[in-house]
């Protein structure tokens, strides 16, 4: 299996998709593929990716007043919305 990059692998993103870049157990980032500050892009381009995939999270709409798990970006507007769920898709990159 051909191993690619964090520089290589946001190159397959664009601007509105919406990335969590993990190192371990720790989340580096989490939000817009274009707001990734440079610094950041910089530190980490060279590191070697373990894993890229898709992530959903899929929420209830009330999770907040059903004291329910919150989404992983909770202020952002969900991608999908429907009668009473709300879904967004990632995409992670572990490192």
């Amino acid at each position: 299996m051909e191993q690619i990059t964090v520089e290589q692998a946001l190159s397959y993103t664009r601007a509105g998709d919406r990335v969590q870049i993990i190192d371990g157990e720790t989340e580096l980032y989490t939000g817009y593929a274009s707001l990734l500050h440079e610094e950041t892009k910089e530190r980490i381009a060279h590191r070697l990716v373990k894993k890229y995939h898709y992530s959903l999270d899929i929420r209830h709409k009330d999770w907040e007043r059903r004291g329910l798990m919150p989404p992983i970006e909770p202020d952002e507007i969900a991608q999908y919305s429907f009668s009473d769920l709300q879904l967004s898709v990632y995409t992670q990159i572990i490192i």
